[in-house]
């Protein structure tokens, strides 16, 4: 039997759906690819037109949506405190924009099992990434009074589209597919960071200030991109409306109605299991701050990169792309290892990577570059280069604490997949927001030194439920 098959015992008292009797790990991988009679982690009612290939194709369809919708606010993001510094002349309104971007993900989050409920999972996606263009659109001609409303829809949009995509690709994967298209989901979300990063650093190339009409033309840009992505969003086949969603509930023995399903997540981010991993949650939001936002505009707030600075604001998207990917490129090659021996040996390795890029990044930036324009130079540059490399290697580090923490919640938590990742997301919402906070007045060595020391106990917290995970089902 592999590690984390949840074909063996129930790991934390969860209900056991029929699919399961008499089902072993033999007899799963013994099915056919096409077939439509093998094995997921959800019970789905009235689909037997859904084959492995159709399911397959969903999860290809997220990711797409994804890299559409999600990349375009992210690449937006990456930009987003440099450009508003060019208009209103403030060097951390764009911080404050994103912490409360982050406050309201984290109440979207919270009520996101409650929002399937009354709209469907499907809806709930669609309606949350058009939330995410409207933000974007906001910032091609930015109006003081605009921008922080605008955050805030934006967040309820992030959270809402975030908190079912774990179910989506739950409700997609058998237990011996999570892996894999967990791996396959992010590997095609992250080509949004080269691809769009690409398009912000030929714009702005060796530029040294942000004109109005190159910031509209970006802007335009990634408002048409994030609405194509929620065209793919409506391709997506199943499931799609809130009475699947409610019936697929029932048949798992889990919480039904909008109420039940907040209470639902509310408790299930009291259990011990879940308080174990808030570590992990916050170091996970530390680092999406830190490479979504503030490493960007460091680099663009120091001027010993001269006429690259600007430009390297959209490379640092590139290589963190290029990181994500191939991270993802990894854990799909190496999953089913990971599945069968564990994934606390790709965490370990996620940990040395981000320690390592944190300490040339101390080396290599300056100590006040993420607070103001600032002509210091560092202990060995600054060099782009070097720069760069760390961009890339936080991008493999993260890509595979992300993976490693979704494939293990839509295993574990397989009947409350919407619940278990909106608690994930919480977290990190507010993990964001706490160093969305602080980047204001620490300085950089500060921040590299905040996410260092969470690591140690976000590696050693998950480790510990890998380990009794593994006890559990007699490994």
């Amino acid at each position: 039997m592999e590690k984390n098959d949840v074909s063996g015992p129930a790991l934390y008292e969860e209900p056991e759906p029929a699919f399961l009797s008499g089902m072993n790990a033999e007899d799963e991988h013994e099915r056919s690819e096409d077939s439509p009679e093998t094995p997921r982690l959800l019970d789905l009612p009235d689909e037997p037109s859904i084959t492995n290939r159709r399911r397959l194709i969903n999860v290809i369809l997220l990711g797409f949506g994804f890299m559409l919708n999600m990349g375009s606010i992210l690449t937006a993001g990456m930009a987003q405190t440099v450009v508003l510094n060019s208009v209103f002349n403030d060097a951390t309104l764009g911080y404050i924009c994103l912490a409360i971007n982050c406050a309201t993900q984290a109440i979207a989050y919270l009520i996101g099992p409650s929002v399937c409920f009354l709209m469907g999972p499907k809806s709930a996606l669609v309606v949350g990434s058009i939330a995410i263009g409207a933000n974007i659109a906001g910032l091609i001609k930015p109006v003081y009074w605009i921008i922080f409303p605008c955050a805030a829809i934006s967040g309820f949009g992030v959270g809402i589209v975030w908190a079912v995509q774990g179910y989506f690709v739950t409700s997609n994967s058998a237990p011996n597919t999570i892996e894999r298209n967990t791996g396959l989901f992010w590997g095609i979300f992250q080509i949004c960071l080269p691809a769009g990063s690409l398009f912000y650093y030929f714009m702005l190339r060796g530029a040294t200030t942000i004109e109005d009409r190159t910031r509209i033309i970006v802007f335009v840009t990634l408002t048409v991109t994030a609405m194509l992505g929620t065209l793919v969003f409506i391709l997506i086949k199943h499931p799609w409306n809130a009475k699947q969603y409610k019936h697929t509930q029932e048949i798992n023995q889990m919480p039904v109605g909008a109420k039940a399903a907040l209470v639902a997540t509310i408790r299930l981010g009291f259990k011990k299991e879940m308080l174990l991993l808030i570590p992990h949650f916050c170091y996970i939001g530390f680092t999406l701050t830190f490479w979504s936002n503030i490493n960007g505009t460091a680099l663009g707030y120091t001027r010993a990169f001269g006429n690259l600075r600007e430009s390297l604001v959209g490379l640092n998207g590139v290589f963190q792309g290029v990181g994500e990917i191939t991270g993802g490129v990894f854990l799909g090659i190496f999953g089913a290892w990971s599945n069968r021996k564990g994934r606390d040996v790709f965490l370990v390795l996620g940990l040395m990577v981000h320690l390592s890029a944190f300490y040339l990044i101390f080396l290599n930036m300056p100590p006040l570059s993420p607070l103001q324009m600032t002509n210091e130079l560092s202990y060995i540059g600054p060099n782009p280069y070097v720069a760069m490399l760390c961009t890339a290697l936080i991008g493999f580090g993260d890509a595979i604490w992300n993976n490693q923490l979704m494939a293990y919640l839509g295993s574990v938590y397989p009947f409350q997949t919407v619940a278990a990742f909106g608690v994930y997301q919480f977290m990190t919402a507010v993990a964001n927001v706490i160093a969305f906070g602080y980047s204001t007045v620490l300085t950089l060595p500060f921040q590299l030194l905040i996410m260092g020391i969470t690591g140690i106990p976000a590696l050693a917290g998950y480790c510990w439920l890998e380990w009794k995970t593994s006890s559990k089902i007699g490994l």
